[in-house]
């Protein structure tokens, strides 16, 4: 990585305008109040149950391994986001909505990596496959991201 010196009142001006673009933006990875099962369960309350495990469901974790996995290319694409930034090619705000969305198929990508532990003979012959976090799809095709 090259450093390279900026100098002078006018880059000054454009980093802070920058960072003024992203006062009170927060970026966001999940499933949101739209993301719901038929019966009207939330996708990320089932989420959370598999990420951490509740009752006899273990935990089958794959939003903590893909942030460890994926976090610093995360803030790599939002240093490359902010350099655009401050050169006038992109909006603060673009460049916060692609980090979301990097990172929400990151985590789509850390659901279909789970393996283990394996799913229980019941709820294999319930779902007719053994694959652990995917029945019907709709938490995997439902993670996103969004800037607020």
């Amino acid at each position: 990585m090259s450093v390279r010196r900026v100098s002078g009142p006018a880059s000054i001006s454009k980093a802070v305008a920058v960072l003024d673009g992203l006062d009170g933006m927060e970026g966001k990875v999940g499933w949101f109040e739209s993301a719901v099962y038929p019966d009207g369960t939330p996708v990320a309350y089932v989420a959370t149950i598999h990420e951490h495990g509740a009752g006899p469901i273990p935990a089958r974790p794959f939003m903590r391994p893909a942030v460890a996995e994926h976090g610093p290319a995360w803030l790599e694409l939002l240093g490359q986001g902010a350099r655009a930034a401050i050169n006038g090619q992109v909006s603060p705000r673009n460049v916060l909505e692609a980090v979301t969305l990097r990172a929400a198929g990151d985590v789509g990508k850390a659901i279909v990596a789970v393996t283990s532990p394996a799913l229980k003979p019941m709820t294999i012959a319930r779902k007719g496959f053994a694959k652990p976090l995917v029945d019907t799809g709709q938490m995997l095709q439902s993670v996103t991201g969004k800037v607020e």
